[in-house]
């Protein structure tokens, strides 16, 4: 009986770590080539196992990069993904962007595929719905409509594909693009606070 379990156990532990080793040579080819040019071939020869043993795993070429965006995303990306808290909020975005500067590369994998825009609209319909909490519970007498405004604000800034934007497309370094991004939160707060202060008083003055 325990020689069985043992041998389950080690099969298991195999089965992981093969599995492993085809994700992160998907992850390695990412990280310098556009997700078009990634191939099986190129990716069993790079983790160092048979065509026929990726198949195995990863019947198709979708399953394979879809399967290696959620690795991506859990192993290298996520950092602070559900803060509920918008006093945190700022700082969360700062620990995701120094991530996200080590590994520029998967975030563009990640921002811009379809497998990796599949997987990160789970993970971003569950930070958003953590994001509208904080926000009704930190700006309570708000107009419902300003806080959704509120919220499309601050979940569009708090993203990889903001930071990316501002890295790539207006030329800021990844430092001055991780603060750009976090002064802007930092600001959009502020003002919904000071707006939420000032509905208070209106209320109070009826």
């Amino acid at each position: 009986m325990n020689a069985t379990r043992t041998a389950e156990s080690l099969r298991d532990r195999q089965a992981r770590l093969t599995r492993e080793l085809i994700l992160r040579a998907v992850a390695d080819a990412l990280q310098t080539e556009p997700v078009a040019e990634v191939s099986i071939p190129a990716v069993a020869d790079a983790a160092g196992v048979s065509l026929r043993t990726v198949y195995r795993y990863f019947p198709t070429r979708d399953e394979l990069l879809t399967a290696a965006a959620d690795w991506i995303n859990e192993t290298f990306l996520d950092g602070d993904p559900y803060v509920d808290d918008l006093a945190e909020l700022a700082t969360g975005y700062r620990r995701g962007c120094e991530r996200f500067a080590e590994h520029p590369g998967l975030v563009g994998a990640m921002a811009f595929t379809g497998a990796g825009r599949s997987v990160r609209s789970k993970r971003r319909a569950k930070r958003i719905a953590n994001l509208r909490r904080a926000i009704d519970r930190a700006v309570p007498n708000l107009p419902a409509v300003e806080r959704s405004r509120g919220l499309a604000a601050l979940a569009t800034l708090y993203s990889m594909e903001s930071w990316l934007m501002m890295r790539e497309d207006c030329g800021l370094s990844d430092a001055q693009a991780t603060a750009a991004g976090a002064e802007g939160l930092e600001s959009l707060i502020d003002d919904l606070r000071r707006r939420d202060r000032a509905a208070a008083r209106a209320k109070e003055g009826r």
